[in-house]
């Protein structure tokens, strides 16, 4: 629990820094203005401060599906690892138990993206408090899910530094803003690039580069989920979040249960052989702190993620208060039984997952639920009374401000899948076909992945199906007529890792931005048109004992981020692309002279195919990309013997036989 005390002597202090270093700011910027006297520009130094304050006050602290209350970020922030995004980087990995002072004064412009529930969030808010304590600069946190076209950066920080100050005489305006933010000393935090909507992202995203552009003295940190359009911000520094260490997430549980003993059982008996098998949630903070949810509530952990996310569900519709004698499990005022419950949210995060807005004030978020009672046939209940459950006896959703939005995107994502599998059955080929549209499949990841498990017929259908077959094709039309001397088994190989994935060679990629101007218009214009040109779905390593560096670049397909899926699942239509030498011994390229950017394709006067180069080259994509292999026979013999639809009929037809002869 949050010691009000203790909170309110962090806001003051954070606005009495703020002060000391805003003041001299304020001065430059309007020295020799007769417009702004001293009195005006403290008050305007005093609104910033009040601004600030405002923020540390909000995100000092974290809402969790573990505790009913707000918990102090600094209780349970876990000291987490940034690592460079390029494989074999230069550059180091940077422990964040401090504001990081030095990486910022040495790049003033990051990126970090990562899957969900790495901890983004709260790794921004933990560096937002540090940065004042630090004494380095003025943050300002800006969650860019609440920006829209017409709502762009600068004009919401315009109605956040005026608030509700009815002083019309002293109210900052744009050319006010502009003078203080051309000046510098500012660190802008811009939190969930992947929860702005999709209708407004394309004209946002500009107006953040804009807005970047405009004012270069700020220092700038961006976290996101691999996103398409990231690559518009190719001069950030690209970083991800190290997964977790089984003893980071050990700790992490400690501090959930507050050392308690509940955390020492889950602990022995993850260390053991019973539980090994949801090992791979520990990497993750979410899923760590979900693990230690489920045990709370069953002392029993499921092994599929699906399982896993109704088992928190469920846990958090018979949450009690465990304070109280006896078994007191909210009231829920919407007298919903817990399937019903469940049933309804189905419907709001398939209409949340698929327009991408994760929250919406009052009245969109009734109107999601009003959608979601028509579709449930036979249940009737008060909207208002659900949203009012959601948000306190059934915590999916937390209220912020005069908003209300998913506890976390993941849990909207898993209601979205139980939609698709269930009411939204009969259309699954329309959804299937949106979902994998260019740019699209990139965004519904997490979402496939429990499909897959929870109604893998739908995906062997309208996932798996298409995917061996354009395999299929592509095997039969690439590295056609290559030399004689290439062994048939090395074009297999070749035809097998280059399925869904475009690479490229380059001598000059800019390793601070991850893609120089030389290189990133190349990758643009060479690439198939379905290209999803996603960050983190393009990977770059740096080889080093090539005559100097040379990097190689991979871009996923939309086939490319399936076969991944698949390899996570051990699909038998994929594999992990193996060779026999994968030791770190210098791999030779010859002839490799120009200072071009070479895209490895099947042309058969390239560099890369003649039969002195081939195999190499292919190594080195395999050492150095760790691609997806694509099974030829398992993909041929799956389309030859794909009847699922026809094997179901047969069998319901000889079930009804028998019981029809049984009750004559």
């Amino acid at each position: 629990m949050i010691d009000p005390i203790s909170a309110a002597l962090a806001t003051v202090a954070a606005k009495e820094i703020t002060s000391a270093i805003i003041k001299p700011i304020f001065n430059l910027a309007f020295q020799g203005s007769k417009k702004l006297t001293e009195n005006v520009r403290d008050i305007f130094a005093n609104k910033f401060a009040d601004y600030v304050g405002r923020q540390i006050d909000r995100h000092s602290h974290l809402n969790t599906l573990v505790f009913q209350n707000p918990m102090s970020l600094e209780e349970l922030y876990l000291p987490l690892t940034l690592s460079p995004s390029m494989k074999n980087s230069d550059m180091k990995e940077i422990l964040v138990n401090k504001f990081p002072e030095k990486l910022l004064q040495e790049t003033k412009r990051i990126l970090i993206t990562d899957t969900a529930g790495m901890g983004k969030s709260t790794l921004m808010k933990y560096m937002l408090i540090h940065c004042i304590r630090s004494n380095f600069s003025v943050p300002i946190f800006v969650e860019l899910r609440h920006l829209s076209r017409a709502r762009t950066l600068k004009v919401l920080l315009e109605e956040e530094l005026n608030g509700l100050d009815s002083d019309n005489d002293h109210k900052f305006e744009q050319d006010d803003l502009n003078s203080v933010l051309k000046k510098g000393q500012f660190v802008f935090f811009l939190d969930g690039y992947d929860e702005i909507s999709f209708v407004d992202r394309e004209e946002v995203t500009k107006s953040i580069k804009t807005f970047i552009d405009s004012f270069p003295n700020n220092y700038f940190i961006i976290t996101s989920r691999p996103e398409t359009a990231l690559v518009s911000f190719s001069s950030f520094e690209k970083y991800h979040i190290r997964p977790l260490k089984k003893a980071e997430s050990f700790e992490l549980i400690r501090r959930y249960d507050r050392n308690g003993q509940r955390a020492e059982t889950l602990i022995a008996r993850l260390m053991g052989k019973e539980l090994r098998s949801v090992h791979e949630f520990l990497v993750n903070p979410l899923l760590t702190t979900l693990l230690y949810r489920c045990f709370e509530y069953k002392q029993s952990l499921p092994e599929k993620k699906h399982v896993f996310y109704r088992q928190v569900f469920d846990a958090l519709y018979d949450w009690h208060d465990a304070s109280k004698d006896g078994y007191n499990t909210r009231e829920k005022k919407s007298k919903l039984d817990l399937d019903s419950f469940h049933r309804v949210l189905k419907v709001m995060g398939f209409i949340s997952t698929m327009s991408g807005e994760i929250e919406g004030d009052k009245d969109k978020v009734l109107k999601w639920i009003n959608d979601a009672k028509n579709l449930c046939y036979g249940l009737t209940f008060s909207e208002n009374a659900f949203l009012e459950d959601i948000t306190q006896a059934v915590p999916v959703f937390a209220r912020d401000g005069l908003a209300y939005k998913w506890a976390h995107k993941s849990l909207a994502e898993y209601f979205a899948a139980q939609y698709i599998c269930t009411e939204g059955k009969y259309q699954q080929e329309d959804i299937f076909k949106h979902i994998t549209q260019v740019f699209q499949i990139a965004k519904f990841v997490n979402v496939l992945d429990q499909i897959y498990d929870v109604d893998q017929a739908a995906f062997r259908k309208y996932i798996s199906l298409p995917f061996a077959r354009s395999f299929i094709i592509h095997r039969e039309h690439s590295y056609k007529n290559m030399s004689p001397l290439i062994p048939a088994e090395e074009l297999e190989l070749r035809r097998s890792i280059t399925f869904g994935s475009s690479y490229f060679l380059a001598r000059d990629v800019n390793v601070a931005s991850n893609n120089s101007p030389a290189v990133e218009p190349y990758v643009v214009a060479s690439v198939d048109d379905d290209t999803d040109l996603q960050h983190q779905r393009i990977s770059i390593a740096k080889i080093s004992n090539l005559k100097g560096s040379i990097f190689v670049i991979k871009v996923l397909t939309t086939n490319g981020i399936i076969g991944a899926i698949l390899k996570s699942k051990r699909d038998p239509l994929v594999r992990a692309a193996n060779i026999a030498d994968n030791t770190k011994k210098p791999i030779a390229i010859y002839g490799l002279k120009t200072k071009k950017t070479i895209k490895i394709d099947d042309r058969t006067d390239d560099i890369t195919n003649n039969n002195r180069n081939f195999s190499n080259i292919t190594r080195l994509l395999i050492r150095e990309m760790e691609p997806t292999s694509v099974s030829f026979e398992n993909c041929q013999a799956f389309c030859n013997s794909f009847d699922d639809d026809q094997s179901r009929t047969s069998f319901t037809e000889k079930i009804m036989a028998i019981t029809k002869e049984a009750n004559k």
